[in-house]
């Protein structure tokens, strides 16, 4: 009777690094499956959108998008700090869920360092006079216009908390979770 080898199983330890080593390389590449998660707000008007990760501290358990700081979000996300991420990667069957605490930085060093950063002809997403979600006659109204300054950018770092990994495989899915308690991380296999 030949039986099967068993599948080997990853230690938690290797599959949370590897999350922060991907979402750390999807932050510098465009295309990479990480790169545009969905994230959720909560709240009595919880909503969810896709926004692109740019930026990703592992040692500060950290997470950062950009903004319009007139977004619907950036209000959802004052009244409400908690923010959920979602990465999905459909051809490696992964699936990352990301809970914490978001920050909304405008006027600080990190704010005027990511400005910084963001590429000319993507200024034009937080120099629009048109707000996001404004009724505009014509499309181009929200988007043909001078350039201008940082006024309405906003970087929102999360700080995460709570993260949850889903492994879709053939021989049976894997599934484990890891809460912060303080500097370190503490896992857990559950149940798919």
């Amino acid at each position: 009777m030949n039986e099967a080898a068993p599948v080997p199983v990853p230690r938690l330890e290797d599959v949370l690094a590897e999350g922060w080593r991907s979402w750390a390389e999807a932050s510098r590449t465009p295309g990479h499956p990480f790169r545009t998660p969905v994230v959720a707000t909560a709240g009595d008007e919880g909503d969810a959108r896709v926004v692109v990760l740019r930026a990703v501290d592992r040692d500060a358990a950290e997470l950062e998008f950009h903004t319009d700081a007139r977004s619907p979000k950036v209000e959802a996300l004052r009244r409400s700090p908690r923010l959920t991420w979602v990465f999905h990667d459909p051809v490696g069957g992964i699936q990352w869920r990301v809970r914490g605490h978001a920050r909304l930085h405008a006027g600080d060093e990190l704010w005027r360092s990511a400005w910084e950063r963001v590429p000319t002809a993507s200024r034009a997403s937080y120099t629009s006079p048109a707000a996001p979600g404004t009724v505009v006659r014509a499309p181009m109204e929200a988007i043909d216009f001078p350039g201008g300054g940082p006024q309405h950018f906003m970087v929102v770092r999360c700080r995460a908390e709570r993260v949850d990994w889903l492994r879709l495989r053939p021989e049976g899915n894997l599934r484990a979770q890891w809460t912060r308690e303080g500097e370190t991380w503490c896992g857990a296999w559950i149940a798919p």
